[in-house]
């Protein structure tokens, strides 16, 4: 999952202008599959290197939206209701001191 959110960042920067609707589209359902992966519980190192670069490569997502001024999608009509998870998401991360380059990223 997170080499596909890398790939998208790669798609969202190469076709911003025309990119909007597609991701409106399958925003909830792609968050959706990120937050279960994040839920799942590590259960060795591997999984636990896992688990952080999901949850690098998913602020790095949202900031790659926000950078390329497709905010709109995160309250879009479709995506409202996933709206107070991201945030929810974002000050768990941010809060986390037992991964300090996740929390670091919280705050970028």
């Amino acid at each position: 999952m997170a080499l596909f959110l890398r790939l998208l960042d790669q798609v969202i920067y190469g076709f911003k202008n025309e990119i909007y609707e597609f991701l409106d589209r399958m925003f909830s359902g792609l968050l959706q599959r990120v937050f279960a992966g994040i839920s799942a519980p590590a259960s060795g190192t591997d999984d636990e290197i896992e688990l952080a670069e999901l949850k690098r490569e998913y602020l790095n997502f949202l900031r790659i939206i926000l950078n390329n001024e497709l905010g709109a999608v995160l309250v879009s009509g479709t995506n409202q209701p996933m709206f107070d998870t991201i945030i929810e998401t974002i000050d768990h991360f941010a809060k986390d001191v037992e991964d300090y380059p996740t929390a670091k990223m919280s705050f970028q």
